[in-house]
């Protein structure tokens, strides 16, 4: 298992690098690498700052147009209210999530396994905005929020549940587990350290440290999925 996770981790970073042109860097805040610098981009950094510390319910209109600088026609102008600003926020999260696993499809199961954890692991380290906005939405959940998440999980779990499906029939995964069970174990342990990152620092420090604690994880993870 220990060589065969060195390979996937080798085909994981050629994917990423050859995918790493492919689409557009696009954080929830922002329409691409550059700051934001028009009064829309602007709207909708201030507000996926502001939704990820506070959630969606404690987020007024004048508090996203205090942060951005921008007047408060602008949000009805722009997103037509403070509702489809949210939408626009949650729409950019998930179409990042989606372009995350998206060069993946296609590669051997173990490797589409592997490459999903290290995806989303590396996702959460680069978008901080993410975990907390799915954190607030977890304890809170909004109607556009069950909407977009009810989708973009389907997707989700399809990709790993595929994988598993896969290897089990060649034999590289046992075959008397659940595969929407094994995915669902792959996709909690991967996203639990980011969305709940305040309980994990306090209770397990060492889990948080980012640089190492999916490796072990995913090794963890595999090896007891593993043919017996």
């Amino acid at each position: 298992m220990r060589d065969a996770l060195k390979a996937t981790k080798a085909t994981d970073e050629a994917t990423a690098a050859k995918d790493e042109g492919a689409g557009s860097d696009v954080r929830p805040g922002e329409t691409g690498d550059a700051p934001a610098e028009g009064p829309r981009d602007r709207l909708l950094a201030a507000a996926a700052k502001l939704f990820a510390l506070r959630g969606y319910g404690n987020v007024t209109v004048r508090d996203i147009t205090n942060e951005a600088g921008t007047n408060m026609a602008m949000v009805s102008y722009y997103f037509g209210g403070r509702d489809g600003l949210y939408c626009e926020v949650l729409d950019r999260i998930f179409g990042i999530i989606d372009a995350s696993i998206a060069p993946g499809r296609g590669l051997p199961p173990l490797e589409r396994v592997s490459f999903y954890a290290r995806s989303l692991d590396a996702l959460h380290s680069r978008y901080r905005e993410i975990a907390p906005i799915l954190y607030h939405e977890i304890l809170h959940p909004s109607p556009a929020f069950r909407e977009r998440f009810s989708v973009t999980i389907s997707g989700l779990v399809r990709f790993l549940k595929e994988a598993f499906v896969e290897g089990q029939k060649s034999g590289v995964f046992r075959i008397d587990a659940d595969p929407v069970l094994m995915s669902y174990v792959v996709a909690s342990v991967v996203n639990y350290r980011h969305i709940f990152r305040a309980v994990v620092e306090l209770v397990l420090p060492e889990l948080a440290e980012e640089e190492r604690a999916v490796e072990p994880l995913l090794k963890l993870l595999l090896e007891g999925m593993e043919p017996r």
